[in-house]
């Protein structure tokens, strides 16, 4: 399971700029949107905020994995629409769920791992030493039961 996980986030970190996700800049609805903090960097990025990241990266998935199929499965666009903008909220509360992270960090950190290798080991390792579950927030209470399934 942790093996899984970690391939998972490994997954996350690769495509999470890109993805649907939101964000607390001004006008921003995405995380690729947000602007990354400038003053980080993967050679400042602490123990603390690559271990605040990796729980934000388990957080994200645990949120997405609620809205996915139900995303998939909409064949409204507007509907598909609400879905993804509610996902999108529902990512933004759990990255800010997160301790010593805020969302212009989590883009900065991911983005800096995109690039540094040393950064992304040092992610790496966290992640195959985390445990499976995000730590608790009120997002995730809101979006553990989807459809009957609850995670």
């Amino acid at each position: 399971m942790l093996k899984k996980f970690a391939c998972t986030a490994i997954a996350v970190l690769a495509l999470s700029v890109s993805a649907p996700l939101a964000a607390q800049d001004s006008n921003a609805t995405t995380l690729s949107e947000v602007t990354p903090d400038p003053a980080l960097t993967a050679e400042t990025v602490t123990n603390e905020q690559v271990v605040a990241f990796v729980q934000a990266l388990a957080a994200i998935r645990q949120v997405s994995g609620a809205y996915t199929g139900r995303i998939d499965a909409e064949t409204d666009g507007s509907k598909r629409a609400a879905l993804i903008d509610e996902a999108n909220a529902a990512i933004l509360g759990a990255i800010e769920g997160i301790e010593n992270l805020s969302p212009q960090e989590y883009v900065a950190i991911d983005r800096a791992a995109q690039s540094d290798k040393a950064l992304f080991e040092r992610i790496a390792t966290v992640i195959q030493s985390a445990p499976a579950t995000p730590p608790k927030s009120d997002t995730q209470d809101q979006t553990r039961c989807v459809m009957g399934k609850c995670e």
